[in-house]
């Protein structure tokens, strides 16, 4: 079956996240942990007898999904799909895209097996698609610098002061929904800029609030605390959305 274009089996990592990705990839012992929460699906697809002759998974590019270094392929969510592939003997083949809605539009067309990045499992996401795999629990984080001498940006410290902000997101992203839905319930407007993921992605957001290049974005709560290794002059105080659980995910006839 011929994959679209669009699809790369090589991302290119932000440099400044490489070794964070290299040392979740080594973890083994956190990987052996997580085995057990996948092994359902395994269990499920097995007795199924609907194991593909080829596990083909999709995911976003990331230091804590998927990414190459030194032309090797790494990741934390990439080594899980990695074990459950050589579990089952099954040849792995990985693809990449710039959104989670091109990564569903792919899994609902049986063009792709499963989605290794991970999706808020919110009742209406569960009317769609068929949760598997390891569980994250993951809130949303306002990345802003600490105040610093000669620094104008304002420093925020409650929700109702994003109105009126400037806060740059990923177009499709879990940061853009909730800052959508914060506006209703806050009953004014915050200026959301929604960038393309075709050329930036969320660890390239954090690293220019960090240089001064932006002055907020949002993120994910493991991506953001991986980032204060990196950037000790970011704030990570304001929470912005509760925590949802996240899973991978394949299509709902996967069910049987």
């Amino acid at each position: 079956m011929r994959l679209p274009s669009s699809l790369h089996a090589i991302c290119r990592p932000t440099v400044l996240f490489l070794l964070v990705g290299v040392v979740l990839s080594v973890g083994t012992a956190f990987l052996l942990r997580r085995q057990r929460q996948h092994r359902s699906y395994a269990e499920q697809m097995v007795a199924q007898q609907r194991l593909p002759d080829t596990l083909r998974a999709v995911t976003l590019s990331g230091a804590t999904t998927f990414f190459t270094y030194r032309d090797e392929p790494m990741g934390y969510q990439y080594e899980l799909v990695r074990l459950f592939a050589s579990k089952h003997h099954l040849p792995l083949k990985v693809y990449v895209v710039h959104s989670l809605e091109d990564a569903e539009r792919l899994v609902l067309q049986g063009k792709v097996d499963l989605c290794i990045t991970p999706h808020a499992e919110t009742h209406s996401a569960r009317s769609t698609l068929r949760f598997a795999g390891p569980e994250i629990l993951s809130g949303l984080i306002l990345l802003q610098r600490k105040k610093q001498a000669g620094d104008t940006t304002a420093y925020l410290t409650q929700v109702t002061e994003l109105l009126g902000k400037h806060i740059t997101v990923l177009e499709g992203s879990r940061a853009e929904e909730r800052l959508g839905r914060l506006e209703e319930q806050l009953g004014g407007k915050i200026n959301v800029q929604a960038l393309q993921a075709d050329t930036i992605n969320s660890e390239d957001l954090i690293a220019s609030v960090a240089t001064r290049e932006i002055d907020y974005t949002v993120a994910d709560e493991e991506l953001a605390r991986l980032s204060k290794t990196y950037y000790p002059n970011l704030d990570l105080t304001l929470e912005v959305g509760f925590r949802q659980r996240l899973r991978w995910f394949t299509a709902p006839q996967a069910q049987g």
